[in-house]
């Protein structure tokens, strides 16, 4: 979990995304927070929203599309709280 400047959030967020997404497989995902990305390799959900940013595992990795739906489900219960 991360929490500070918006700028830096956004900074800690892409940064994070990017490697996610050319080194470890990732994929953005639609529709929660200011913008979120799955990695598969270690079945992470990271997610923003505004200055915060934090990062969920939940599962196992060899089930990753179950997982990447019960995470997603997680994760708005937390934007829930925002």
């Amino acid at each position: 979990h991360y929490r500070g400047e918006i700028d830096r959030a956004k900074l800690a967020y892409e940064s994070q995304k990017i490697y996610s997404l050319t080194n470890a497989g990732g994929v953005e995902v639609n529709d929660l927070g200011d913008g979120a990305f799955w990695t598969p390799e270690g079945a992470t959900l990271t997610v923003r929203k505004g200055d915060t940013v934090f990062m969920l595992v939940l599962g196992d990795p060899d089930l990753a599309g179950r997982t990447l739906d019960r995470t997603k489900d997680l994760a708005q219960k937390v934007l829930n709280r925002y």
